[in-house]
């Protein structure tokens, strides 16, 4: 859940990460977000490959030992076993949806996992960060002549960087 929230990746994105998925280029700590590696990966769209930055909560809240603690196997999340009909997330979303929330009390209609998605675009558009910014961290295709012809190549990782630091909870 705190992957959802500080990036705002998609359900499956999230449950089918590779250990080797979580990488540093200098000191910039990212998800590579992919379908390479395990024949069931997918993401749904080509612009959802992406690296998504690290947010330093997450490397607080001690993200980055739980990935050392699980180098030896494949998987970030081996519970999650494949299911045709919803990829790697469809147990995890189930048990969010249908019995974490209730038992918390604040199910209600439209709050889901995905609503880590809406939260991170949302808080990133009130701090004024770039449309086209937060369009590469969560994955959505930039729109216009700029953003798919000049802008092909995206933002560099340092820009996608200060950009989700800006995210508060």
């Amino acid at each position: 859940m705190l992957l959802g929230l500080f990036t705002g990746a998609r359900l499956n994105e999230i449950c089918q990460l590779d250990i080797a998925d979580i990488q540093q280029d200098g000191d910039q700590w990212f998800l590579n977000i992919t379908d390479e590696g395990d024949d069931n990966k997918r993401v749904k769209a080509s612009a959802s490959r992406r690296k998504v930055p690290l947010h330093t909560e997450l490397i607080r809240l001690g993200f980055l030992d739980f990935v050392e603690s699980r180098k030896c196997g494949q998987r970030l999340f081996p519970d999650y076993s494949y299911n045709v009909n919803g990829g790697y997330g469809r147990n995890l979303g189930r048990w969010y949806n249908e019995s974490f929330l209730p038992k918390l009390g604040i199910k209600k209609p439209g709050i889901v996992f995905h609503s880590f998605r809406h939260t991170m675009v949302t808080r990133l558009g009130r701090a004024d960060v770039p449309e086209p910014i937060y369009q590469c961290i969560v994955g959505h295709a930039r729109a216009g002549v700029t953003q798919q012809v000049y802008l092909r190549q995206g933002f560099t990782l340092r820009q996608l960087s200060e950009a989700i630091e800006k995210f508060r909870v």
